[in-house]
């Protein structure tokens, strides 16, 4: 009677760590799994509709394309959420040259990590391999590959209330800034294929001017770049001789 009541309670307690194990690891996953915008949410649900329609068993370009735009989002999600003080203070830093280089690179040595977690989550969720995707990317040209991202790219829901006299001079100083930037990279590749031990140090400052272009947008007009081309269409800007003049030497560099 005695060893019965032992094993019992042993049971028993077996039971109860098993249940306390079980829900410490359904906590542990509500607070790993990532915390998403309501708008990537919906970017997400999107994919995974058009990847149950797909008829032959292939991934669409178009698809594709998509998946890589989403994984994109799923890293700037979670890397803004969790450091969202960096961020600012990076911005802040526009026109004080050192301390802004200073905290781009931390910004860089940050997020290295964001990409590969959000490429695991997007890869496990739409039970996809992104390997497979980028080697059917890669049988097209860099400039189709460009144009099929181009063209996947899902609407903002969230774009700012901006006026339209600041939308106006963003977008004019913006493709302003690109043709310098271009005609720097153009130097700077020029400079990597006569000396190719240049070439990371060309390629960071080519990644350096880009994304710093992005915080000037920030830092002079208040609102993100990625919603530029949105709040020119917003304000039916085209309309503008002068705007209608920088849009098309925008799409020159393209």
């Amino acid at each position: 009677m005695e060893n019965k009541k032992t094993f019992l309670y042993v049971i028993s307690g077996g039971a109860l760590v098993s249940l306390a194990v079980s829900g410490l690891y359904y906590f542990w996953k509500r607070l790993s799994k990532p915390k998403l915008s309501a708008w990537v949410e919906e970017y997400m649900n999107e994919i995974e509709v058009m990847l149950k329609e797909r008829k032959d068993g292939h991934i669409s370009v178009e698809a594709i394309g998509h998946i890589f735009q989403v994984i994109t989002e799923v890293e700037e999600n979670l890397y803004v959420h969790q450091n969202a003080d960096l961020e600012e203070e990076r911005v802040d830093a526009i026109g004080r040259d050192q301390q802004y280089r200073l905290l781009f690179a931390e910004t860089m040595e940050t997020r290295n990590e964001y990409y590969e977690k959000a490429t695991k989550y997007v890869e496990d969720r739409l039970k996809i391999s992104i390997g497979e995707l980028d080697e059917v990317l890669k049988k097209f040209s860099p400039k189709e590959t460009k144009d099929i991202l181009k063209k996947a790219k899902k609407k903002y829901t969230d774009v700012p209330e901006v006026k339209q006299s600041a939308v106006r001079e963003a977008f004019i100083y913006f493709v302003k800034q690109k043709k310098l930037n271009e005609k720097f990279s153009q130097e700077q590749i020029y400079i990597m294929n006569l000396n190719p031990e240049h070439r990371n140090r060309a390629m960071a400052n080519i990644y350096f001017i880009k994304n710093k272009l992005k915080d000037e947008i920030k830092a002079k007009f208040g609102f993100d770049e990625k919603y530029l081309d949105q709040l020119v269409e917003k304000h039916d800007l085209l309309k503008d001789s002068e705007v209608l003049y920088y849009h098309e030497e925008l799409k020159s560099l393209e």
